[in-house]
This record gives structure tokens, sequence and C-alpha cells, in this order.
């Protein structure tokens, strides 16, 4: 009898539509140097890629284009998707036979994942009945270009053309799916800014060595100059760092703690020399309590020029290590499904400290194209319930607007002394044991 099959590990950022294309089934042991590998099943890949075959000529059908792949001339998008189904394949079989070590298997599974993911974007955006000609057109030879391993245009027709990025890269090298993308068309209302030239307090991350607090660093939204200071008590003096062309900006803060947790945090711009309150921040373990927000991310995440966002649910957990975190969400009542899952995996993205929470992100199936149209798919009522080692732990509950937004929270709202963050404050509801 066939073992069990298990659901993939997904990649961090990565769209659970296309998690890897093999499932596991057994463990073997190569000659060395490649030792253990966990055999794929290869014939998930030739599935996929059917699918994926059969969903691009729905979407754009047959028409010409001047590729080659090799010596062979492309007439049909189609074709180019039966030559990266044979390539996996190939690598699949490499794999399972010793040929292929871990590493680089996975490097190159994970570079398909990602076109796979990139193209069934551009494929959910050619959906819109509202597109014009031009934007299908150039939709259109986007998705070759991908399909051919060609890096996509970083910019749109009449605008001066820039050096080209490797394919599917961002000039933001660090985006990941627990960035503030604060490019995003979805940004919460925010209140006025707390004083000429100061930026608004994200989160505190401190540092501890054997309980001891050693550094903390903070994270700034907002125009941050080298020459502003952060001060934690008025005795503890934090240089600035902004964070390149972005409005963010870093504080890293070091000094005679002691056994003090909690701090008032005032602000000194360069500009003025004005001190500015920013409020309080508190970094003992017991003051955590946990947190779900969610963010809009470039879809696909690395990839330029971005098109369309993707809401991320983001939950900030105390946990365990290697701890299984699930999520089963409904809209409207009726059960979500990613790939045919109802149970989707929660992972985690980083740690908000050493030794202390951890920060877990969900891609939510929805994709909100910038090309317009009435029709805005995700909106309704949304209630998800996560299960920790398979008990259902904690429940957040949104409504979606047709606009692609999220009602806002009574605290977010723009209004002064309000919520000030790049993310939507969600409410998370702990479950009765």
């Amino acid at each position: 009898m066939r073992p069990r099959r298990h659901l993939p590990w997904f990649p961090a950022g990565m769209l659970l539509l296309a998690a890897s294309g093999c499932s596991t089934y057994s463990t073997y042991t190569c000659p060395d140097p490649i030792g253990p590998i966990v055999r794929q099943d290869c014939e998930d890949y030739r599935v996929r890629y059917q699918n994926l075959q059969a969903k691009l000529s729905l979407s754009i059908g047959s028409f010409s284009i001047g590729g080659e792949v090799g010596q062979q001339k492309i007439r049909d998008p189609s074709e180019l998707v039966q030559v990266m189904m044979h390539r996996m394949l190939a690598l699949c079989h490499d794999y399972n036979s010793c040929r292929i070590d871990n590493a680089e298997y996975r490097r190159r599974r994970d570079e398909a994942d990602r076109i796979f993911t990139a193209v069934m974007a551009v494929l959910e955006e050619l959906k819109d009945p509202q597109l014009s000609t031009e934007q299908r057109a150039r939709l259109s030879q986007r998705l070759v270009d991908m399909l051919q391993g060609r890096p996509a245009p970083a910019t749109t027709p009449g605008k001066t053309s820039k050096p080209s990025l490797p394919p599917g890269r961002s000039r933001d090298i660090f985006r990941k799916n627990t960035s503030y993308f604060l490019a995003s068309r979805y940004l919460p209302p925010r209140p006025p800014p707390p004083g000429r030239q100061v930026p608004y307090l994200l989160e505190a991350r401190p540092s501890f060595q054997q309980q001891r607090l050693t550094a903390v660093r903070l994270e700034l939204w907002g125009r941050v100059e080298e020459d502003d200071l952060l001060l934690l008590d008025d005795d503890i003096r934090c240089p600035v760092k902004p964070r390149g062309r972005h409005p963010l900006g870093t504080a890293r803060c070091r000094g005679a703690f002691g056994a003090r947790r909690s701090f008032t945090v005032t602000y000194v711009p360069g500009l003025t020399g004005k001190k500015v309150r920013l409020g309080r921040i508190d970094l003992s373990p017991e003051s955590f309590t946990p947190r779900a927000w969610l963010a809009y991310q470039p879809e696909p995440l690395q990839l330029l020029p971005v098109e369309a966002e993707r809401p991320w649910l983001i939950i900030d957990l105390s946990l365990p290590p290697r701890t299984s975190v699930s999520a089963r969400c409904r809209r409207d009542g009726r059960p979500v499904e990613v790939d045919g899952q109802t149970a989707l995996p929660v992972r985690e993205a980083s740690r908000l400290w050493w030794g202390g929470p951890r920060r877990y992100a969900l891609p939510l199936p929805v994709i909100l194209s910038y090309h317009g149209g009435a029709k805005k798919p995700g909106a309704g009522d949304w209630e998800c319930r996560l299960s920790i080692d398979g008990l259902p732990r904690y429940r957040v509950r949104f409504h979606l607007l047709p606009d692609g937004r999220p009602e806002p929270l009574r605290r977010q709202r723009g209004r002064p002394g309000d919520l000030a963050r790049p993310w939507w404050a969600l409410e998370l509801v702990k479950l009765p044991d």
C-alpha cells in the first residue's frame, strides 16, 4: 500500500496556489556526497502543468510570437508550458535517481514555483473584462516573457526605461511577506504625524542575553534623517538611520538598561531640535498580547512592475519552535479552498526578538488587480480560525469591502491618537479551552 501523502512545505512568500509540484512518498539514502533524500511523486508535475496549460488556453488562446526555446519555434504559449513541464519532470526524475542533491533540487524547484506563481497571477488579471486592448496585450507579452525565462519589463509605456533586472527580481531585494509595502494602494488611514519631521513609532524589538536586556531596535515610519535622535527615558541615546529611499528608519539603542523593561520614547528631529514624545513601550515578555493584521503585498511578491496586490493575514503569537499553525477560513459562511485544501498552513515568517514572539503569515486567495473592473474578488465577511498543533485556539474576523479594503477598527480611522501602522489591525479572539 502506498504511504499517505503529506502536503509539501511552502517557501516563505510563495503563493499557495503555486506550491511545490511534488508530494513526498518515501525516504532514500543516496551514495555520498548526496546522502538522504525524500523521493518525490513526479506525476504531480504533469498534472499541475496540464492544468496550467488548460487555463492558459482559456485565457489568451493561441497567437503567434517570435520566441524560441532551443531550436524550436513557438507558435502558441501552451508549447512553452509543455517545455516547462518536461524540464520539471526531468528534474524530479534526476532527483529521485540521486543525480542532483537536495540544495540544487530545491533551488530549481523554487525557481519553477516562482514562475508558476507569476503566471497564475497574470492569468487572474487577464480575467478582468474591462482590460483595454493595450493592457491585455502588455499582460500577454509579460506572461510569455516569464514562460521563456526573460525578465518582465520594469516600466510602463511612455516612461523612460531603466536597466533590466534578473527574471522576477525586485529592486527591493529585502521585500518579504511581512515587509511594509508603503506604495500599496490599500494602506489604512493614518493619524496626523506626531510633530514636524517626526516619524511614527511602529514597533520595538529587544535583544536579550541570559534574560538581560542588551539592546533595542525601534522601527520608524516617516521621514528620518541622519542627525535625528531618539531617546529612551531621556538618558539612553539611540542613533537614527534612514532605510534607503523608503519613508522608514531604524533607531538602535544600547546602554545601561538595568532592570528596566518599560521606557518613554522621545524623538528629537535634527531640523528643529524639539523633543516630541512618541509614547511608551513595554518590553517585558508578560506584556506581549497576540495580535493580528492584514498586510497588502505585491502579487507576485518579488516582481516588477507591481500590477496587483494580495492581502496577507499576519499573526503574532508566543509559541515554542516547531509548533504547527494552521487556519480554516470562511467567507460569507462558505469554506475557503486553496489548491483543493481547506486547512491552510500558516508559516512562520520571522522572530520578533530572540526567544520572544513569532510572526506568522498566510496569503489569502484574493488578487486585487490594478487594471480596474467593477467586481473585486474577496468582498464579504471573513472568519479564520487558527489551530495550534491541531487544536483551535484563536479566531479573527474582518469584512472586506467591494474595493478590496477591510472595514477599519475604531482605533484605526485616521484620527489624532489613533493607531499609525501601514497594516490593518484586526481583532484576534482567544477561543475557550
